[in-house]
């Protein structure tokens, strides 16, 4: 087992995984969930995640501009953690995603993507490859439902759009 598969043991403080180096706990994944579920209600109440999308979909430029990773990735492992209230539900679910080709930014070569359980989520086949715009917090990355991440086969003309503002960016960069 790699220093990035999560071992799926969620209950009091046993390690449950590793996330490039440091140590997760059940608590520490638990809170990176609540801090997800909070995230996901503010973005609900403000506009920027829910079912409806009430602000609409970003543009492609606005997205890339303002996102730290954009890649094309695939979920290799799913993780659905437990609701503390035992009704068989899951909080959220982590996803394993590995990096296939980076687009912007610098991913681990397998990130952990939280996805919270609620309208706001971005559920994830395994071993499918995915456009993905990856958000940070200070806990957890993330993709936003409403923007443009998609299974890559239904992405392709985002993606060669992705590819031209790269492009675009390293000749303004002299790369």
């Amino acid at each position: 087992m790699d220093e990035a598969t999560l071992t799926p043991v969620f209950s009091g403080a046993e390690k449950v995984g590793r996330r490039q180096g440091h140590s997760m706990t059940a608590t520490s994944v638990r809170r990176a969930g609540l801090s997800v579920a909070i995230f996901g209600l503010l973005l609900f109440w403000g506009g920027g995640a829910s079912a409806a999308c009430l602000d609409g979909n970003p543009k492609v430029a606005e997205e890339f501009a303002k996102t730290p990773i954009v890649m094309v990735g695939t979920a290799i492992e799913s993780h659905d953690v437990p609701d503390d209230n035992d009704d068989g539900m899951s909080s959220y679910t982590i996803y394993i995603v590995k990096a296939r080709e980076v687009i912007k930014g610098k991913p681990a070569k397998r990130l952990w993507l939280f996805s919270v359980n609620t309208s706001s989520r971005f559920p994830m086949d395994l071993n499918v490859p995915y456009l993905l715009f990856v958000q940070h917090s200070p806990e957890m990355d993330f993709v936003d439902s409403c923007g443009n991440s998609a299974p890559l086969k239904e992405a392709k003309d985002v993606y060669e759009e992705t590819k031209r503002i790269a492009a675009g960016s390293a000749k303004k960069d002299g790369r």
